[in-house]
């Protein structure tokens, strides 16, 4: 071993000198073991000098949207989810997350699904899927994907023509706005998108840095489940004063019939049952969870807005700060969420509210 510590240590230039010497040849015969050492060395560095350069190469990608080379995101994307419940500022707190620019936002995936608490619907767990379904899909598409399926669709940009097709709303998404999705009934609904809508909407997400959704159709106990199949989600708990939130439900656009206005009797049943799951699954899943309180985000919008941030990963861009001021301007007021300040945050009992109203709250 000692000649291959010899030849190890010559340079190239020495190391041809040496080949051009008459007894050169011999010299290698009787050392084929080391030559064969140190070919195989070098054939490894030039390997790893390969790899390292194809790596570098690989941190430059085109980009989806645009076709130019941009850096390739090097962090896991986040996944955010917002449980909340309808017309306790869920729709406030989607659009907070989507003020930041690397924020990919589904509006209410769960949409095409009824809700868990409305009377006479009887959707218990045992429940078959395409019961649950609204009339829309259980009649006009074979396979209806699960909840919880069709979450992880959306967090992985799983987004084909057949997975678009049961979204809503989705003019609230400013990612759908952009990508030229907003062109059906009601400037509203993605029902029959075309391949070019479908392409565009998934560049857009796996462009993304973040991807938040928000549901008002899933029980805490079935968040739970998501965060045990997907260790990389965060949960926002939005609730909101149950009294505040019927009082809201009977208000918007003076309805007194609909899906949103017939569970009353349920909407106390169902906080308490999810704040009961919260604090067991804060025991298995410490530190993904942030329970957050409407009341105090309308009268602290910046402060809490960002503890949200912090929670969930996202910086607090000057952008996002602007956007905030303009919320809290006297002429940000709309009906999906009050600014700080409103006083329909509040939740008086006072000669505004009708006897049926007060009986109602009452019977709760």
């Amino acid at each position: 071993m000692g000649s291959f510590g010899q030849v190890t240590s010559l340079s190239r230039a020495k190391l041809g000198s040496v080949l051009k010497e008459p007894c050169c040849l011999q010299r290698l015969a009787k050392n084929r073991k080391s030559v064969l050492v140190v070919c195989l060395g070098l054939a490894l560095v030039l390997c790893i000098v390969h790899l390292a350069s194809y790596v570098v190469s690989r941190n430059v990608s085109p980009s989806p949207m645009f076709g130019k080379p941009s850096p390739q995101r090097l962090k896991p994307r986040l996944k955010i989810l917002i449980v909340s419940y309808m017309r306790s500022g869920s729709t406030l707190c989607g659009n907070i997350l989507q003020a930041h620019p690397g924020v990919f936002y589904v509006y209410e995936p769960l949409l095409y699904l009824w809700d868990h608490y409305v009377p006479g619907k009887d959707l218990s767990k045992n429940l078959p899927l395409r019961r649950r379904a609204k009339a829309l899909w259980r009649e006009s598409k074979p396979v209806i994907p699960p909840p919880l399926d069709f979450l992880s669709y959306m967090f992985h940009c799983n987004v084909s023509t057949y997975n678009l097709d049961f979204l809503t709303n989705v003019a609230h998404s400013k990612a759908f706005r952009e990508s030229g999705c907003v062109k059906s009934v009601g400037g509203s609904n993605v029902m029959n998108v075309t391949l070019g809508c479908a392409t565009g909407v998934k560049h857009r997400c796996q462009a993304s840095s973040a991807v938040a959704q928000k549901v008002v159709r899933l029980t805490m106990a079935e968040g739970g489940r998501l965060l045990k199949r997907d260790p990389s989600i965060r949960l926002v708990h939005l609730v909101r004063d149950p009294r505040g939130v019927l009082l809201s439900r009977m208000r918007f656009n003076q309805k007194t019939k609909g899906e949103m206005h017939k569970n009353y009797t349920s909407i106390c049943r169902r906080m308490l049952a999810d704040m009961k799951d919260t604090v067991h699954l804060n025991k298995n899943h410490w530190g993904r969870i942030l329970t957050v309180r409407y009341e105090d985000l309308a009268q602290d919008l910046l402060s809490i807005t960002s503890k949200i941030y912090k929670f969930v990963g996202l910086e607090m861009l000057p952008s996002v700060r602007d956007f905030l001021a303009k919320m809290t301007a006297t002429d940000a007021r709309n009906v999906h969420g009050k600014i700080a300040g409103d006083t329909a945050t509040k939740v008086p009992i006072s000669c505004d509210n009708s006897l049926i109203d007060i009986k109602l709250l009452d019977s709760a």
